[in-house]
């Protein structure tokens, strides 16, 4: 997708079904939650949400939770296979009339000070897009953070520590900063930050904290 305009557009509806499907949670008793529940039970409600088709678009679009990820560019014992394929948490698929596009949702509970890490770990977070085996021709994805403990915006901000103080680390691009995201009917916390990749183009990683403890109102 070459276009700004509908690249916008496009990643602007995946933030608004997300909200969508965290808003129809009773997210105070998704407290004790492990990630897998929270992420299923979100990609429910947006696909209840989506069968309804309260707006137009919602018709091109889908919401699944570990909808497996192929390796085309894997050959022999390295390329992974039926159950042994990596799982984003969350993604969705819209079709349209020229296109098919896919926005991936890599999500982490934050129940403790130190958590904020495996959010942009190596292994099974942020570097799941940065190494490509999540959305290898993706040009933006979404890591989730589900705040159980403090609020969204102090795990955010330690996020955001990390990556300024070490950018080379997390392939952060020299004007790819940390910067505040407002969406109409997105997630109220959400940031964005522009990341390298290995032999890929850069790829656009939107960060969203949900609260998900007792002092919710």
């Amino acid at each position: 997708m070459t276009d700004n305009t509908a690249f916008n557009l496009f990643v602007e509806r995946a933030h608004e079904l997300l909200q969508a499907g965290y808003e129809a949670l009773n997210a105070k008793a998704c407290n004790l939650w492990a990630e897998p529940e929270i992420s299923g039970e979100i990609a429910w409600k947006i696909e209840e949400l989506l069968c309804a088709r309260n707006q137009p678009w919602m018709r091109y679009w889908t919401a699944v939770d570990n909808w497996p990820e192929n390796e085309p560019n894997q050959t022999g014992l390295k390329k992974r296979l039926g159950k042994r394929r990596r799982l984003p948490d969350i993604k969705l698929k819209y079709a349209g009339q020229r296109e098919t596009l896919y926005f991936r949702f890599e999500a982490k509970k934050l129940a403790g000070t130190g958590d904020y890490t495996d959010l942009i770990s190596h292994t099974d977070g942020l570097g799941r897009f940065l190494r490509r085996v999540y959305g290898r021709e993706d040009q933006a994805g979404g890591l989730l953070g589900y705040a159980q403990t403090e609020s969204p915006e102090i795990h955010a901000e330690r996020v955001r520590t990390a990556l300024a103080e070490n950018p080379k680390k997390y392939r952060v691009r020299a004007n790819g900063g940390w910067i505040p995201v407002t969406w109409k009917n997105g997630p109220k916390c959400c940031f964005r930050a522009i990341h390298s990749r290995e032999r890929a183009p850069v790829i656009v990683i939107f960060y969203s904290f949900l609260a998900f403890h007792p002092s919710l109102s």
